[in-house]
């Protein structure tokens, strides 16, 4: 006789509790032996001390309407009898599940190594934090975890209020500065200040000093393209003009911090995830501080893929670079105080390598002034 999870110890004698089903064992039954009359006789078994068991995580999905499985993870050795094992980490709005054994977690992966159970933008339910899910001598005991979505209030910083007398500092340059963390160089004692449309002001004290700022609110993967501020919503003050937005120190364009403080974005941002949020677990602790330099100029970043092999580019602009053919796929509206292609920055795209930039007084002109990127 086979029965998963059990050893098999042999057959008995016994009666059976018509109303719970439990048997109540005798002696063991002797086969060879002439009976006398009608009999029952029950097999017997003993359950395994140890047994696997599985836990699958689960991620609110795009829409938070449902969710997805984002990862599992599998035991063999488990206490029958016992709860799957597993602890809570807290971690301000990004709760998280450890205990089991893996530091990278492959399918969230980011800068470094985090705990396998942790996933950024998330955070655990509350229900999950106390979940007794018994493992069983068959190993097929499964742990659900559920995960979800953080919504942040993301800060953009104007200016702050450089003397207290009604005079005020605005980022310039990406250098050092003498506060906020030193990520912009902040120019002093202007009369007016910058101001933005369409969004509440409201202000704060860091370190001694008063910040304006205005928010955002978005979740996790949210698309916040139509609601990140672009170039015309803000108002300079003395000729000066939005240009772009300096990162904090964390997000994964911009992992540590420089000299210069550098590290920058242009245009519109249109995801809210961990290329902008450097504290992850803090809803209300990321930012961007807004540059403001004396002048600027107006730049188009055009973005170039690398074609591949039975890919549809219909209404596609094809250019042949290098040997390898390219398509045009959008083009960026920036701003910049630099007036070469040198001095500008690329953005990030996932699943691509950066080529070149060829600019309009770059020696190549086989794209007339443009950036272009290839599959790894």
């Amino acid at each position: 006789m086979i029965r998963k999870g059990y050893d098999f110890i042999g057959w008995f004698r016994g009666t059976k509790n018509e109303q719970t089903g439990e048997v109540t064992f005798g002696d063991e039954f002797e086969f060879g032996r002439q009976l006398s009359e009608n009999t029952t006789i029950y097999a017997k078994w003993e359950p395994i001390a140890n047994a696997g068991y599985t836990v699958i995580f689960w991620t609110q999905n795009q829409q938070r309407t449902g969710y997805d499985v984002a990862a599992s993870y599998v035991s063999s050795t488990g206490t029958v009898g016992q709860s799957i094992p597993y602890g809570v980490q807290e971690n301000g709005d990004e709760d998280y599940v450890t205990g089991f054994g893996m530091k990278e977690n492959t399918a969230y992966p980011r800068k470094g190594n985090i705990d396998f159970g942790h996933f950024i933008g998330f955070c655990l339910r509350d229900d999950c934090k106390n979940k007794q899910v018994t493992i069983t001598p068959e190993g097929d005991a499964v742990l659900n975890l559920y995960y979800d979505r953080i919504t942040y209030n993301f800060k953009f910083y104007l200016y702050r209020d450089g003397t207290g007398n009604n005079s005020y500092d605005y980022g310039n340059n990406s250098g050092t500065g003498s506060s906020l963390n030193n990520l912009v160089t902040w120019h002093s004692n202007q009369t007016e200040h910058p101001s933005v449309n369409g969004y509440t002001i409201q202000s704060e004290t860091v370190g001694g000093r008063t910040y304006y700022y205005f928010t955002i609110q978005a979740y996790y993967g949210q698309d916040i393209s139509n609601i990140w501020p672009t170039y015309d919503k803000f108002v300079g003050a003395n000729n000066r003009e939005a240009v772009s937005f300096v990162m904090m120190v964390g997000t994964k364009l911009k992992p540590t911090a420089t000299a210069q403080g550098s590290g920058t974005v242009k245009g519109v941002v249109t995801v809210m995830n961990e290329n902008i949020l450097g504290a992850s677990e803090n809803a209300n602790g990321n930012y961007v501080i807004v540059r403001f330099p004396n002048d600027y100029n107006d730049w188009r970043y055009h973005v170039w893929f690398e074609t591949i092999q039975g890919g549809d580019y219909t209404g596609k602009t094809l250019r042949t670079y290098q040997g390898k053919t390219y398509y045009e796929d959008t083009v960026i509206f920036v701003r910049s105080s630099n007036t070469t292609d040198a001095n500008q920055n690329e953005p990030k795209y996932t699943g691509f390598d950066f080529v070149e930039r060829v600019g309009d007084n770059n020696a190549h002109t086989a794209f007339g002034g443009n950036v272009h990127w290839t599959t790894t």
